[in-house]
């Protein structure tokens, strides 16, 4: 046993200073702060969700993960269609705007903050509440490319 728990202690520690100095390195090159000061935050930073432990940590998490989920999914999905959208570039901007206020409804739910009435409304929309940002990044979409076409048109009258 206690030579498994040198093996675990000695492959945690060194993972544990790849990331810290491999972190600090990165962000050491694109800022103006040295590696020394990276190395520090990142310590106290890494020793400070030690603390707070797995079960608050995952707390903490969920709601921030629940809420940036469906906006990197609409940016993945957007970016596969980036040739169809060139002439749409409005498409980006509704698309997000329209999934964030969604993303952010919900994950204030999950958080056990509920807004009376929007909150039901953004729930009930299809296919489930999991998914309750596509109707919104769909109809971003269609507002964006509404909205450029309008504002082409109006270009070529005048």
């Amino acid at each position: 046993k206690l030579l498994l728990a040198c093996i675990y202690i000695l492959s945690c520690l060194t993972t544990c200073i790849g990331l810290l100095t491999s972190c600090s390195d990165f962000f050491a090159s694109i800022s103006r702060f040295s590696y020394l000061k990276w190395i520090r935050l990142f310590t106290v930073v890494s020793f400070i969700v030690s603390i707070v432990g797995l079960n608050n940590l995952i707390a903490i998490s969920v709601p921030i993960l629940t809420a940036i989920y469906p906006i990197a999914m609409v940016l993945v999905i957007l970016g596969l269609l980036d040739e169809h959208l060139k002439s749409f570039p409005s498409v980006y901007a509704f698309a997000i705007s329209f999934t964030a206020v969604v993303s952010i409804i919900y994950a204030l739910h999950g958080a056990s903050i509920d807004l009376p009435f929007i909150t039901d409304c953004i729930l009930s929309l299809p296919p489930s509440s999991d998914l309750c940002w596509m109707i919104p990044a769909i109809l971003g979409c269609l507002v964006g490319i509404i909205h450029d076409s309008l504002k082409k048109n109006a270009d070529l009258i005048q």
